[in-house]
C-alpha cells in the first residue's frame, strides 16, 4: 500500500480555512496552447514550480532515504501513475503549506515529514525518526474531485491523445502535462469560481485545440470554449461514462439496429447519465419526431428543466464508427452551428431513462 493511505485521515484534522496563495504571474503567452489560455487568466498557481515539486515527489519515492521504491510513482504492474499520491502530497501538503504561509522550501520540507509519518515509511526505516508533522491550513477546494479531474486527464491522454501509459513517459510521471492541465487549468478556473465540470472542460478544451490532438483525432471536432453566453449551459464532458458502460457490457457491439442490433447500448449510457445530469435526453433526428439517432445523446442547454422537443440543446456524439466492424466510444459534439434547430429533445424512445 502506498504512503499516503493513511495521511488521508491526518489531512481532515489538518486542513482547515481557504487559501490566499498567489504566486507569480504567467510569462507572455505563445502559440503553445497552454500559454493560450495562461494569457486570457489570472495565474494562481505556478505551472514550473508545481512540475518540479512532481519530479521531486517522484525521485523522494525512489531514494532510499525515502520510499525507497524504484518505481516511484508508477503503481508496478500495469497499474498507471500513482495519481492518488499526487494529490495527496502534492495538492493537500505542498499546495496547503504554501497557503499556511510556508516557503516553497519550508513547503516541500513539509511534504517529506508527512511520508516520514507513514506506516510505509516507518517500515522501511525501522529506528529512525521521522521528522515532526506540522500544522497547515488546506486549500478550500475537493481533493476528491481534484483527484477526478487527475484521473480525466489520464483517461484522454490514454484514449484521445492515444499514449498507452497516459501520464506516464520515459519511466516517469508526465509532471508537465500534470502541472499544465490541472495546476495550471483546472486550479486556476476553480479558484475564479468555475465549478469542478467547467474546470475540466476547460483544459478539455486547450487539449483538444492542439496540434496533437488534431492528428491524432483526424475529422473530430473540438469542442467550444466552455463559457456561458446569455445563459446558455456548457456541455459536461462525460467520455468517462461512455466509455464505462462499452468496458462493462459488450453492448456497444449489438448498436446498430440496421444489422439486427438493438438501442440497449444507447439507452444504458443515457440512464447513467441522467443519474448525473437530468439535462441529458436522445434526439429526434432533423427535427422529426419518431426518428430517433441511434448513436447520440442531448443535453439541454436552456433555461428550466429539459422538456419533450426542446431545440436549446446539444447533440454528442457517442458511438465512432457506429455499424461498422469496431465500434468505439466517444464523446463529441456535433450540434449544428447557429440556431439550426434541426435536433430535437426527447425521452419517448427509453422510458425506463426517465
Amino acid at each position: 500500500m502506498k504512503a499516503y493511505a493513511l495521511f488521508v485521515f491526518v489531512v481532515f484534522i489538518l486542513v482547515g480555512c481557504q487559501s490566499g496563495y498567489r504566486a507569480t504571474q504567467a510569462p507572455e503567452a505563445s502559440q503553445d496552447p497552454i500559454n493560450l489560455y495562461r494569457s486570457q487568466t489570472i495565474q494562481a498557481f505556478d505551472r514550473a514550480e508545481l512540475r518540479r515539486v512532481i519530479d521531486e515527489l517522484d525521485r523522494y519515492y525512489k531514494d532510499p532515504r525515502g520510499l525507497n521504491d524504484p518505481d516511484g510513482l508508477w503503481k508496478g504492474g500495469s497499474g498507471g501513475p500513482d495519481l492518488e499520491a499526487v494529490a495527496a502530497w502534492v495538492f493537500d501538503v505542498y499546495l496547503g503549506s504554501l497557503a499556511s504561509g510556508f516557503d516553497k522550501e519550508q513547503s516541500w520540507r513539509n511534504v517529506i515529514a508527512a511520508i516520514q509519518n507513514t506506516p510505509e515509511w516507518r517500515t522501511k526505516h525501522p529506528g529512525e525518526t521521522p521528522l515532526p508533522l506540522p500544522y497547515f491550513r488546506g486549500i478550500d477546494m475537493n481533493r476528491g474531485q481534484f483527484y477526478e479531474a487527475l484521473l480525466e486527464l489520464q483517461r484522454i491522454y490514454v484514449s484521445e491523445l492515444y499514449r498507452p501509459y497516459g501520464l506516464w513517459r520515459d519511466g516517469a510521471v508526465d509532471s508537465e502535462g500534470i502541472a499544465a492541465w490541472v495546476f495550471d487549468v483546472y486550479l486556476n478556473e476553480r479558484l475564479k469560481g468555475n465549478d469542478h465540470e467547467t474546470a475540466i472542460l476547460w483544459f478539455v478544451y486547450f487539449i483538444q485545440h492542439s496540434e496533437e490532438w488534431a492528428r491524432m483525432n483526424p475529422g473530430r471536432t473540438p469542442i467550444e470554449r466552455p463559457e456561458t453566453y446569455n445563459g446558455k449551459k456548457p456541455l459536461p464532458y462525460l467520455l468517462s461514462v461512455v466509455q464505462e458502460v462499452a468496458a462493462q457490457t459488450r453492448l456497444i457491439e449489438q448498436s446498430c439496429v440496421e444489422t439486427g442490433g438493438n438501442n440497449e447500448f444507447l439507452f444504458e449510457v443515457l440512464r447513467r447519465l441522467r443519474r448525473i445530469d437530468k439535462r441529458f435526453g436522445l434526439n429526434w433526428k432533423r427535427a422529426k419526431v419518431g426518428d430517433m439517432s441511434q448513436d447520440v445523446v442531448t443535453y439541454y442547454w436552456g433555461p428550466g428543466q429539459a422538456y419533450e422537443g426542446a431545440y436549446q440543446i446539444y447533440v454528442v456524439d457517442i458511438i465512432n464508427g457506429h455499424c461498422g466492424d469496431r465500434p468505439v466510444p466517444v464523446w463529441g459534439d456535433v450540434t449544428a452551428p447557429g440556431d439550426a434547430r434541426n435536433a430535437l429533445w426527447t425521452l419517448a424512445p427509453c422510458p425506463s431513462c426517465l
